[in-house]
């Protein structure tokens, strides 16, 4: 349930924006009660934080993979922007003003955590996450 929860919350985060998202939002989208939502998050800003820190992992983890299977680098770029594109599919608003508005103590740990990825590190550097998901 918890998964579910993330990829939810994830994608109303993304359309609506971090701030705007309320518990009872992602209760009704899911058709669930606030209280199963509350089971496995103690709050919003926990909720946050743990959506951040899934999308951190499977943007990374995507990325990663395209590298593995990558037969130079043109094409890897263009992978992993059509990758990227399609989960940041509906991005309406921009995610890291508003994280790094509403919640800064996140946005800061996301901004480290970026760089501690050392398979990832170049490609980060080129383009870090949250300039990626400020673009699409």
């Amino acid at each position: 349930m918890k998964e579910l929860i993330l990829d939810k919350t994830r994608e109303l985060f993304l359309t609506i924006g971090f701030k705007s998202v309320t518990m009872d939002q992602i209760a009704n989208a899911m058709g669930i009660s606030k209280k199963t939502i509350y089971n496995s998050f103690e709050n919003k800003t926990e909720l946050v934080k743990e959506v951040t820190s899934y999308m951190f992992n499977n943007i990374t983890t995507g990325i990663t993979e395209i590298k593995k299977t990558s037969n130079n680098p043109i094409s890897e770029i263009y992978d992993i922007n059509l990758f990227l594109i399609k989960y940041l599919k509906n991005e309406s608003v921009s995610p890291l003003y508003q994280l790094e508005k509403y919640y800064p103590l996140i946005h800061k740990e996301i901004q480290q955590k970026q760089f501690e990825k050392s398979d990832l590190n170049e490609k980060i550097k080129q383009k870090p996450f949250f300039a990626i998901c400020n673009c699409y």
